[in-house]
């Protein structure tokens, strides 16, 4: 007869939570004062990996919890967004496709003139992909052929 052994794994459920502003202040604080980052992430109650991605992405500068809240705050507000691509975009990136420009291309070249709007270049492929569907031919000046992602579920 087999016995049933305990499981020797505890599982948790990972609750990811955003640092609020109060907290971000007082991590401006005990930071300015010199104060490991192991010990600030102990009186602030977050983990020290939290803390340290915190603070790197104020680098170079210093760390000011207001320009930190302000960040996510946009991030956030910019997360899930699909841009579509009309107007000034769509003749922007209809002219480099034409120039036989990669999606990629386009995307890094919107990133660096630091142009807004931009669109991603997996947006680009949508667009082209669609404009392929309504009987366009952008899809003829891209440099390889689409790749298929098919169902893996009945192999």
């Amino acid at each position: 007869m087999y016995k049933t052994l305990p499981c020797p794994f505890e599982f948790q459920i990972l609750q990811y939570k955003h640092i609020p502003l109060q907290q971000r202040i007082k991590i401006e604080y005990l930071n300015s004062q010199g104060i490991s980052k192991s010990d600030v992430a102990r009186q602030v109650n977050i983990h020290p990996c939290t803390l340290s991605r915190e603070l790197k992405r104020c680098l170079p500068n210093a760390y000011i919890a207001n320009n930190a809240d302000n960040h996510y705050r946009e991030k956030k507000r910019q997360c899930g967004r699909n841009y579509v691509i009309n107007g000034s975009l769509q003749e922007q990136v209809d002219r480099r496709l034409l120039q036989d420009w990669l999606p990629e291309q386009i995307q890094g070249y919107f990133k660096e003139s630091d142009q807004k709007p931009m669109a991603s270049h997996e947006t680009i492929y949508q667009y082209i992909y669609r404009d392929k569907k309504e009987g366009g031919f952008l899809y003829e000046h891209l440099r390889g052929k689409r790749k298929y992602r098919r169902n893996r579920t009945h192999t």
